[in-house]
């Protein structure tokens, strides 16, 4: 075994650990409009009294048409049976003020009416 056999160890277990560290901390500055508050069943609130009154419309959205509700507009994906059991559609929802912010949230019939479930993506997208 050669001198530098160790050295190489040394150095391999490091970058090991680097990359452990740097992939299980979390990133602190991103700042995304996520929902504020989670229920027990859960679901997630409405961001915004718009969005209220998106899940107040959802059955009557069509499937892939924009349609406007209040300051958004929204692009309704067909309903489809989640591994959950409950019924589910992917919305689209871009504001119709500047700036023109676009994200997707899911939102899932619950026993009395649709609620959003939380998001897992960061931030929305600016067009």
């Amino acid at each position: 075994m050669s001198r530098e056999a160790p050295v190489r160890a040394r150095s391999l277990l490091s970058v090991v650990c680097i990359v452990m560290f740097g992939c299980g901390s979390t990133n602190q500055g991103v700042s995304a409009e996520a929902p504020g508050q989670m229920f027990g069943d859960g679901t997630a609130e409405a961001a915004s009294p718009a969005e209220a009154k998106v899940l107040e419309r959802l059955d009557q959205l069509p499937v892939a048409q924009a349609r406007s509700v209040d300051s958004l507009n929204v692009v309704a994906d067909a309903p489809y049976a989640a591994a959950s059991g409950k019924t589910c559609r992917r919305l689209t929802l871009t504001s119709l003020e500047p700036p023109k912010t676009s994200r997707t949230r899911l939102a899932c019939r619950n026993g009395e009416g649709w609620g959003f479930v939380p998001s897992v993506f960061s931030a929305p997208t600016e067009q």
